[in-house]
């Protein structure tokens, strides 16, 4: 047969394949709307592959897919979270403004803020600012968690706005702990605004006030100078030991010339609560700041805090005679002498 005439054939053939793969497209398709859980996920199984492709085109039609679920009429709950989970992995424009289009929809909120918890769309934070006061309480949590896992600090004035308008504990609870993930003065500043009279909610407000804070250091200069006045705040005596420790670890980690003192002060402290901070302090400090807390201050530190030191202390850290001398002393507390003898045997 003349090269020609296989041309009609070959074209014959490709339709009758074209029309078979639509075929079985849309056999998937409709799988995939009737999904239901506990059911047969075969064809789910396949999407799953389908959006993790290499090849943008392969994920390009998983996304269409998963829109075509999404927007269907006759697809289940089931399978619309599904594509809402599809989504998080696949997404242009198109995908994720229909994942906006849901965030406010009782079934799938939750699906919808999770996949666009980290796509790069500028569309996505001020969809999200609009929506939040419009929700429903008990959507809001999910809607500021989103917000907050985005580090978007234009919403910080919408949910502290929120939170003081309301009296819904758990959206209360929700936005403190927005706040003090988002940081910035922003967050910072509405956190300020949120002082409760209730001591539990208070205790979570401050803790918050910490979390924004550390946040905050390694922002703008504004965030970082509004942060560092909230901690020193902290740091004062009068504050519960763990808000106190957990102050000044920011502080030491951000500020290279006060941790040595701060690491000091922890070390030092009255009853022992502060020593887990000065523990996270001296895994930071140099070898020049170890050295004067074996030569200069040693015997000045509670057991407590000497067993501390001796469990860190290094040959280059010097005072060597002090650790041997410990070791062999069988008058002082025997958790010190074992701190000494393992302290020696590390050396050797």
């Amino acid at each position: 047969m003349a090269p020609g005439r296989l041309t009609p054939l070959f074209l014959a053939w490709g339709l009758l394949l074209a029309f078979i793969g639509s075929g079985f497209a849309q056999d998937t398709l409709t799988l995939l709307k009737s999904f239901e859980f506990g059911r047969n996920r075969r064809a789910w199984n396949s999407m799953d592959i389908q959006v993790r492709a290499e090849r943008n085109r392969e994920r390009r039609a998983a996304e269409q897919q998963l829109i075509e679920v999404l927007l269907g009429r006759d697809s289940t709950t089931d399978a619309k979270i599904l594509a809402c989970r599809g989504l998080r992995y696949v997404g242009t424009n198109p995908g994720v403004e229909v994942l906006l289009s849901l965030v406010k929809d009782e079934r799938l909120s939750a699906e919808a803020c999770a996949a666009l918890q980290e796509k790069d769309f500028k569309e996505i934070n001020p969809a999200l600012r609009t929506a939040l006061p419009l929700a429903p309480n008990d959507l809001k949590a999910g809607l500021m968690n989103t917000l907050a896992r985005r580090r978007d600090r234009e919403a910080a004035p919408v949910i502290g706005k929120i939170a003081r308008s309301i009296s819904d504990r758990p959206v209360l609870i929700a936005a403190l702990d927005a706040l003090g993930q988002i940081g910035g003065v922003e967050g910072l500043t509405a956190l300020q605004q949120l002082a409760s009279k209730n001591p539990d909610l208070e205790v979570r407000r401050k803790h918050a006030l910490l979390a924004a804070a550390g946040h905050a250091l390694r922002q703008d200069a504004l965030s970082k100078d509004l942060a560092l006045k909230i901690l020193n705040q902290f740091m004062a005596p009068s504050q519960p030991p763990l808000l106190r420790g957990a102050a000044m670890v920011e502080v030491a980690m951000s500020d290279k010339d006060q941790r040595a003192q701060l690491c000091l002060q922890a070390l030092k402290s009255s009853t022992g609560t502060l020593l887990p901070a000065a523990a996270s302090i001296l895994s930071v400090l140099e070898v020049g700041e170890f050295i004067p807390l074996y030569t200069e201050h040693f015997d000045s530190l509670k057991t407590p805090a000497q067993i501390l030191l001796v469990e860190l202390w290094k040959p280059e850290y010097r005072d060597s005679k002090r650790i041997q001398d410990l070791s062999l002393n069988t008058k002082i507390d025997p958790n010190l002498r074992h701190a000494a003898t393992r302290a020696i045997d590390r050396s050797r």
